[in-house]
């Protein structure tokens, strides 16, 4: 799915409600951005607005009222650049759209009245990373759907999958965890165990195996616990009511951690579940 919208159009059009035109500059909705752009985030603080690009977890922008924007790449060093103070709009604030292309790399263009917007680079170029065989398996994971009894949680349910593969998973929520194998077309119990840790705490850690640096120390309530030789990849889902959250990545053997995506906001398409399918572009 990821990959379809992203390859569909690098440039798309922004609808008229989400922008505004001040002295002939475009500005776009930050709500707007947050809500309906996988590849964008854009939270508004009480003193300023925090945008950052999805696919670079590390390149975040606290944009100031005055037109000042900041950014910390690295422990030592901070970027700063003038940037045209956003519109304060009752509950919304709007960003230059220029300046969108300025601090991410988003092309801009106007024409025919109306704004569009492409996708950063990072993003672009993590797509062109998805081979066809894991999209393959995200759409075969997707078409399997969720275990029975699984269900949802106000807190975190992160489900794990064997690198490249749909047939097996785990359901961690709380402090347990339901794995499950995909026999006679329907979702069978196969392990289930208390853990020792939430999904809310940190993880993963060292191990020789990818499951035990997610999970940690778990007691087997019944079953057998699956053989994951190889990584994982994980996709995390919580909220309730309106809101939803949602975080993407892949855990190797040793516990090492890459996380793809991250991102939360009102239930939109732009949250519909979707595995990870490559790296960020960093």
């Amino acid at each position: 799915m990821l990959a379809v919208l992203l390859g569909a159009a690098l440039l798309a059009p922004v609808p008229p409600a989400a922008v505004q035109v001040e002295q002939g500059r475009a500005f776009v909705s930050c709500g707007w951005l947050q809500q309906h752009r996988e590849d964008l985030s854009c939270r508004q603080t009480p003193d300023s607005l925090a945008l950052s690009d999805a696919f670079s977890p590390s390149v975040v922008w606290l944009i100031e009222s005055a037109g000042r924007a900041t950014s910390r790449p690295t422990q030592q060093g901070q970027v700063e650049r003038a940037v045209t103070p956003p519109l304060n709009r009752t509950a919304d604030h709007f960003l230059a759209a220029r300046d969108l292309q300025r601090l991410l790399g988003v092309p801009v263009d106007w024409k025919a009245g109306q704004l569009w917007l492409g996708q950063t680079p990072s993003a672009v170029r993590a797509v062109a990373r998805v081979q066809q065989a894991d999209r393959d398996v995200a759409n075969l994971r997707r078409q399997r759907g969720i275990p029975p009894g699984v269900g949802y949680s106000e807190m975190e349910r992160l489900t794990l999958f064997p690198v490249g593969r749909a047939d097996e998973r785990c359901d961690w929520v709380e402090d347990t965890a339901r794995c499950f194998a995909w026999r006679g077309g329907r979702w069978q119990a196969t392990w289930a165990a208390q853990t020792e840790r939430t999904a809310w705490d940190p993880w993963p850690t060292l191990a020789s195996r990818a499951l035990e640096a997610v999970l940690g120390q778990a007691r087997t309530l019944r079953g057998q616990k699956p053989d994951w030789s190889g990584g994982l990849e994980y996709e995390g889902v919580s909220g309730h009511g309106m809101g939803h959250a949602v975080r993407r990545g892949r855990v190797a053997p040793g516990g090492q951690w890459t996380q793809v995506y991250e991102k939360s906001g009102t239930i939109d398409a732009a949250f519909a579940p979707n595995p990870p399918g490559g790296k960020t572009g960093n």
